[in-house]
């Protein structure tokens, strides 16, 4: 019985380890998703100002368009 529950402490910390680091990994699970969700959030603002940006720049070409 408590070679079990050793046996579970022990792959408790290892899941703990995998999911927040330790000594030898800094990186863990979360801190690696966190890196992700930031990058995504600023490649799609990014990418939303690009697009915005090419419709305005179509929408001033189509207005001078008909000025002149």
């Amino acid at each position: 019985m408590q070679e079990q529950i050793n046996t579970m402490a022990s792959d408790l910390k290892e899941v703990k380890n995998a999911l927040l680091g330790n000594e030898f990994n800094k990186n863990g699970l979360m801190q690696r998703v966190e890196k992700i969700e930031s990058y995504q959030s600023k490649d799609k603002k990014q990418k939303w100002m690009v697009a915005g940006g090419f419709v305005v720049i179509t929408f001033l070409s189509k207005f001078i368009h008909k000025l002149f």
